[in-house]
């Protein structure tokens, strides 16, 4: 048999499939084609099932750039339990004690050079000063990167970041605040607090930090003041470095598992005043990849102990980058190796630590944990102490000499409660808003909406392939799967 009558059997088989199909397909508008006897009724039909198969294929493209935007929905539920009490760090605004850094060279060095530069700054807004001009502190405040600053505002910020490395060659432990002195009275839930219930660490910000709650033993049951944490805090005026212009205590309510960072997030608290921090809780569940770029898996090399923060990565991303840069590591930050890379100091790494410090390159690696808790604070406060108690915290008239107790911790102390304003907590959890099951079922409704097809009529175009693709393998096997 020859090959040209070979391909004309196929063929016929093929036209055969072809003009058979019509008759048994349930897709409308092709059956409706298929039995036009007239020109005008075939090119009606054509028109409007080409027509509708161009609407189909516009709306399919809607619905999966819609699938692939990966929205989320946020589902808000109140819930009613017993909460677990916050953990509460509690800092003073004055990490180290005069009386002590006054024997640190270094610090020294530093007090003097801000004290020159301010009286600097003073006599060139004002023409009828005069200043002893010193050439040993006028090389210091060129050191220090300080001799062309014009704002005392500016110049205390930049002192204080240089404060922690000048302390970093010093025992800070010993210039810090003591739990006796700095807190003066403690009670949760109507009931005595102590040293015991209370985890002390050291931040190389803030100083000598204590965080209660912080292994999460203690529960609330019942809202309001009384049924909190009341502190009596002190901290010493007296003993303020020059360049702390605020005179009070920072306080930062936050989860057990998150690391604290008191020398960014938290609230002030000010020294004569009564302080309420009522707080909510919210609990957040966001949705990883694709639908977002959340992690709570901490990246190579992050140094923070509890889980991962965004804060406590971009912290470590810094650190790895000082290192890296300038072969020595920021003593604001831990480091992993700093036995083996020397702290950064003034005299020997500062140009290359400004430039690090100063970066403005943004980092887009670190992103939002997937599941946090988030406690919102509403503050408010009085004055205090009232003037009618006749004791206050530890303190009994004499022990300041002249001075009474109330004038004491007017001046130098403060009182704070942190309490939950309401037991029920939000979660607020994401799902995704569009998922696949909505996609298939979208497609399913377009495709019968504009040409009447179901999942059938997808196999029948299925069989109308096979018949086709067995004819062309053989004209014998191409007929043998005819309806």
């Amino acid at each position: 048999m020859s090959a040209s009558t070979v391909r004309n059997r196929r063929s016929g088989v093929a036209k055969d499939h072809i003009h058979a199909f019509p008759e048994w397909t349930s897709t409308h508008g092709i059956s409706q084609i298929g039995r036009s006897r007239h020109w005008y009724c075939l090119g009606f039909w054509g028109i409007v099932t080409f027509v509708a198969f161009a609407l189909l294929v516009w709306q399919i493209v809607i619905l999966i750039i819609k699938y692939y935007r990966y929205d989320v929905s946020v589902n808000i539920e109140l819930k009613f339990e017993q909460r677990t009490f916050p953990a509460v760090t509690v800092c003073d605004l004055n990490p180290y004690h005069m009386s002590v850094v006054k024997n640190y060279p270094k610090v020294v060095r530093l007090m003097n050079t801000y004290d020159y530069a301010v009286n600097k700054i003073a006599c060139t807004q004002d023409t009828t000063c005069t200043i002893n001009y010193n050439a040993t502190l006028d090389g210091y405040l060129n050191l220090y990167g300080l001799g062309d600053m014009n704002d005392t505002t500016a110049l205390q910020t930049e002192v204080l970041k240089l404060l922690t490395l000048e302390m970093a060659a010093y025992d800070k432990e010993s210039a810090s605040v003591t739990f006796d002195d700095f807190i003066q009275g403690c009670s949760f839930n109507t009931e005595d607090c102590g040293i015991n219930d209370w985890t002390i660490f050291m931040d190389p910000v803030m100083g000598r930090c204590f965080m209660f709650n912080g292994d999460g033993n203690y529960s609330s049951n019942r809202a309001g003041p009384i049924y909190g944490l009341r502190l009596a805090l002190k901290t010493n005026v007296s003993e303020f470095m020059p360049f702390h212009d605020t005179a009070g205590m920072r306080v930062l309510v936050h989860d057990q598992a998150e690391y604290p960072f008191p020398d960014v997030f938290g609230y002030l608290v000010a020294v004569g005043a009564s302080t309420d921090l009522g707080i909510s809780y919210t609990a957040i569940t966001r949705l990883g990849l694709p639908y977002s770029n959340c992690t709570d898996k901490k990246p190579s090399g992050y140094l923070y102990e509890l889980d991962y923060s965004t804060e406590g990565c971009q912290r470590s991303r810094y650190q790895s980058s000082i290192i890296t840069s300038c072969n020595c590591y920021n003593p604001t930050y831990p480091t992993l190796n700093s036995s083996e890379v020397p702290v950064c100091t003034v005299d020997e790494n500062f140009s290359c630590w400004v430039n690090e410090n100063n970066s403005t390159l943004s980092d887009n690696s670190c992103t939002q944990p997937c599941n946090e808790g988030v406690y919102t604070v509403t503050v408010s406060s009085a004055k205090w102490p009232s003037g009618a108690v006749s004791a206050v915290g530890k303190c009994a008239d004499g022990d300041y000499y002249n001075t009474t107790c109330l004038e004491v911790f007017k001046n130098n102390g403060a009182f704070l409660e942190v309490f939950y304003a309401k037991l029920n907590y939000e979660s607020m959890s994401e799902s995704a808003a569009y998922t696949l099951t909505s996609l298939l079922s979208d497609f399913g409704g377009q495709i019968g909406l504009w040409l009447g097809m179901s999942v059938v009529s997808v196999i029948e175009f299925c069989v109308l392939i096979f018949q086709l693709v067995s004819t062309g393998i053989s004209s014998r096997f191409g007929k043998a799967t005819t309806f």
